[in-house]
């Protein structure tokens, strides 16, 4: 089972497509869908994937390169495939030349996905990613909501109820008494026993 498991994630031919010439290490970038992956910016990077042919034209005109539209390294799959790193260095050549998020959107009006890169640190206090449930802003069951903090949420949504982390993990022995009691039907009295003891 595991090995069908293991043929099901990787789903590309990579021994294969190294053997053709594309290496299994690519790096930032993509070389079978160039221009794909991710590119310097003037203050970051950003994440530039405009698939197939139909919105290469729409990236270069971006870019104001639709010269190289007619150039046999652009203009067919496998022209990009055999020269993806000359691809990606005119695509690299001009992100560099601007911040990240005018870049993505510039791309994003003409319809090509692109993104900034972000820190996991901004990442989990976008808004939307808020707003969604995807992260929280932690409070101590004690002291309250403490600096800046955030961690995962439960981004499930249901139509009739609510889903949600609604209560902290117990403190060092919080919970013996139910566990003891109720669980293992220990009596108040053995209780008492075991805690004085040492042993709970």
């Amino acid at each position: 089972m595991l090995g069908a498991l293991s043929s099901i994630v990787a789903v590309e031919p990579f021994d294969v497509l190294e053997r053709l010439g594309n290496p299994m290490r690519t790096g930032p970038t993509v070389p079978r869908l160039a221009p794909c992956g991710v590119y310097p910016a003037a203050d970051g990077h950003v994440v530039i994937c405009p698939p197939g042919y139909k919105l290469l034209p729409a990236l270069l005109g971006v870019m104001g390169r639709t010269d190289l539209l007619e150039d046999t390294r652009f203009s067919t799959q496998e022209g990009r495939l055999r020269h993806s790193s000359d691809v990606d260095a005119v695509v690299a050549e001009w992100t560099r030349t601007l911040p990240a998020a005018e870049v993505a959107e510039r791309l994003n009006a003409a319809g090509v996905a692109a993104a900034e890169v972000r820190s996991p640190a901004v990442g989990i206090r976008d808004p939307r990613v808020v707003a969604r449930g995807e992260t929280v802003k932690l409070r101590h069951p004690i002291y309250g909501a403490v600096d800046d903090m955030y961690g995962p949420g439960v981004p499930m949504v249901f139509s009739g109820s609510e889903n949600c982390l609604d209560q902290a993990a117990p403190w060092h022995g919080e919970q013996s008494g139910s566990v003891y009691g109720q669980w293992l039907g220990y009596t108040a009295e053995r209780l008492t026993q075991l805690r004085a003891k040492g042993a709970i």
